[in-house]
């Protein structure tokens, strides 16, 4: 009886001991040492009457509001400067501000407090910060002139703050087959550090996805890599963080395997439809509104250097994992059923492929192609497979 107890009670305290380790937030392992993944903010900062970039403003991220009250009255006194309690940077001529490396294993709702001369304080509160470094959650915060003998503060909660004035760019003809238009963002934050462990450094080559599903154990490995192509220019990059705006939208899988949002077709990002179409009232998985559509985030040596981009917008990306297709019937692999795709698998029929850039050549079809083509999963391409491919694009335009 007394062994049996103790059985028991030992089985118990490791069941205890797992779900302790399973529950705990944001950890990671890397060479054989738990981290916690740390979260960011950025933001920009303009007169609230011109919309003039405001530099040098005191930004500081609070855990709680005693702090920004103590702020207020006696500024930066001894007592406060410990390791955690707040978080300090300055904007910088382009009104931008970047906060990373912030800890989110006790808390991840913050006050935001910013400070100028000649302007009246701004305190956001109920700011949630979430895992992982992205500028594609920046935050846009407009500062009112101070007036005399009025200098308290104005305090705004995270969703009463004003919508910058975006406008999503047009999206571009796509170039390159299997590719997919994504709209990116730059991620920036030297200085921080991804889910993966990295610490973020200036030029650097990686980008950020909104799920773990594809990210790359560690900074050591190029497990899972994305090929991007923007203006002619291309460049093959893995991928080491997560974001921009949720953490469980691996859009680029198919309904029935996404973890979040499978009523959303494949290769649309929520954050896309959220801010295209209001989906989910337009929020992002944390109840964040969404100010831009990105689904993609690019360090800031892809951004700038690889791709030579000057500011956000689409781009092509391939999902190399992926393979050539990962739709049924799209032999060609360009994220769509189309009648070519019935063309072509009428000359697979025949042992003949087509050219996606010249007149038909004779060849052997490559073993994608032929999964691709083969709908009814007899095993063989046949012209009943490229009856149903074309059944099936009219049903779905391009």
């Amino acid at each position: 009886m007394t062994t049996t107890c103790r059985r028991s009670s030992v089985l118990c305290l490791i069941a205890l001991l797992l779900m302790a380790v399973l529950l705990t937030p944001d950890i990671s392992v890397q060479s054989g040492e738990v981290q916690r993944i740390p979260g960011a903010l950025s933001g920009t900062v303009c007169h609230d009457g011109s919309r003039k970039f405001l530099e040098n403003v005191d930004v500081v991220l609070c855990k709680s509001q005693d702090t920004v009250k103590n702020l207020l009255e006696r500024g930066l006194s001894s007592d406060m400067k410990r390791p955690g309690s707040f978080y300090q940077a300055y904007t910088d001529e382009a009104g931008v501000f970047e906060i990373p490396s912030i800890d989110i294993s006790t808390s991840s709702s913050y006050v935001l407090m910013l400070q100028k001369p000649g302007y009246r304080p701004l305190i956001v509160q109920d700011i949630t910060i979430v895992s992982g470094a992205s500028l594609a959650d920046r935050l846009t915060l407009y500062m009112e002139p101070a007036l005399t003998d009025r200098n308290d503060p104005v305090v705004r909660n995270i969703d009463e703050l004003p919508l910058p004035d975006v406008v999503l760019p047009p999206r571009p003809e796509r170039c390159n087959k299997g590719s997919h238009l994504i709209f990116a963002t730059r991620e920036g934050l030297v200085g921080g550090t991804t889910a993966n462990g990295h610490i973020i450094t200036e030029s650097d080559h990686f980008v950020a996805l909104p799920s773990r599903r594809s990210l790359c154990e560690s900074d050591a490995t190029k497990e899972n890599e994305v090929l991007l192509t923007y203006n002619g220019r291309s460049v093959r990059v893995p991928v080491w963080d997560v974001g921009p705006w949720n953490t469980k939208d691996d859009y680029w899988n198919p309904s029935e395997q996404r973890e979040m949002w499978k009523d959303l077709s494949q290769y649309i990002p929520e954050a896309q439809a959220a801010f295209q179409n209001g989906y989910n009232d337009g929020r992002d998985g944390f109840g964040r509104t969404v100010k831009n559509a990105a689904g993609i985030d690019l360090a800031d040596g892809v951004f700038l250097d690889d791709l030579a981009m000057t500011d956000n917008d689409w781009i092509e990306v391939q999902f190399l994992w992926q393979g050539s297709s990962s739709l049924k019937g799209d032999i060609d692999s360009d994220g769509a059923i189309t009648s070519a795709d019935g063309d072509l698998c009428l000359k697979i029929t025949l042992n003949l492929t087509i050219s996606y850039t010249a007149s038909p050549s004779a060849h052997e079809p490559t073993e994608a192609e032929r999964s691709a083509a083969d709908m009814n999963g007899d095993g063989a391409v046949g012209v009943d497979d490229a009856v149903m491919i074309l059944k099936e694009s009219v049903r779905s335009p391009r």
